[in-house]
């Protein structure tokens, strides 16, 4: 909610000035990406949402260049901190880690939404189109990986791997569901012939991409810091709360506001069906 300090008190010179800047025009943009659509059902606002619909390519390619620079300086934020940050996640190129893995996530995120919005909604986006996206994710975190275990040895770091510490146990747990299990999927043919098989790839994916930005900003702060920090029920609860109207919202929106189209909107007996045949 102090978002808008940035704006007003912030150093010009500042990585946080310019993800409030991001953060508060990517917001503003996505405002307008979903007017087009929700006011949509108002007659006499049809000048205005003609006029959203007509520079709607405009505004997806805005969302896109401000996400990137609000990703590359989430990084950038760590990277003032080297003598605060544990070794496996310090990196001179966290800006960069940070975009290309927002991207693999986002990738991933598609799958899931997309299996989601068929298993409740009758939505039923192309099988081959979904595997595609899994590849992607794969290939550009595959790419993560090799980059950042090749920083690791360079930098003489590699021992911090096999030290048995909770720090190094956090990462391989954040590499088996980022990168592992998503690869494995991703090289057995006959699991990506299946929306569950490219489901899993991408919501380990997702998962792993949220352990590593819990990583990057807690478990590596503890390590210094020499304190374990676990969060109580009720934080727990609000972060599952919000996940839940996200849902919600998305849910009410395709309901009411058209997100979908009607002949991409299948009973969902049917298209189960389909799939048993099929299988």
């Amino acid at each position: 909610y102090d978002i808008w300090h940035p704006l007003v008190f912030g150093n010009h010179h500042s990585a946080m000035f310019e993800l409030g800047v991001c953060v508060a025009s990517y917001t503003g943009v996505l405002a307008l990406e979903f007017a087009s659509i929700a006011l949509g059902k108002f007659k006499w606002l049809r000048k205005p949402v003609g006029f959203l619909k007509s520079i709607y390519i405009v505004l997806v390619i805005l969302g896109v260049l401000i996400s990137t620079l609000h990703q590359s300086s989430l990084g950038t934020l760590y990277v003032i901190v080297p003598e605060k940050l544990h070794p496996l996640w310090y990196s001179r190129l966290l800006p960069i880690y940070f975009f290309f893995t927002a991207v693999g996530a986002g990738l991933g995120m598609t799958v899931v939404e997309s299996y989601l919005s068929w298993r409740g909604m009758g939505h039923e986006a192309p099988l081959p189109v979904l595997a595609n996206l899994v590849r992607g994710m794969v290939v550009i975190q595959l790419t993560f990986f090799v980059a950042m275990f090749e920083g690791l040895i360079v930098s003489h770091k590699l021992g911090y791997l096999v030290d048995g510490s909770f720090e190094s146990g956090m990462w391989w747990l954040e590499m088996a569901l980022w990168v592992f299990i998503p690869t494995i999927i991703a090289f057995r043919k006959k699991w990506m012939l299946t929306r569950l098989g490219v489901f899993t790839a991408g919501f380990s994916g997702v998962l792993g991409f949220l352990m590593n930005r819990l990583n990057v900003s807690m478990t590596a702060f503890q390590w210094s810091a020499k304190v374990k920090y676990v969060p109580s029920w009720q934080e727990m609860v609000v972060s599952a709360s919000f996940v839940v109207v996200s849902f919600i919202i998305f849910a009410y929106g395709v309901k009411y506001f058209g997100l979908f189209h009607e002949e991409d909107l299948e009973p969902i007996d049917s298209i189960e069906e389909s799939a048993v045949k099929a299988g």
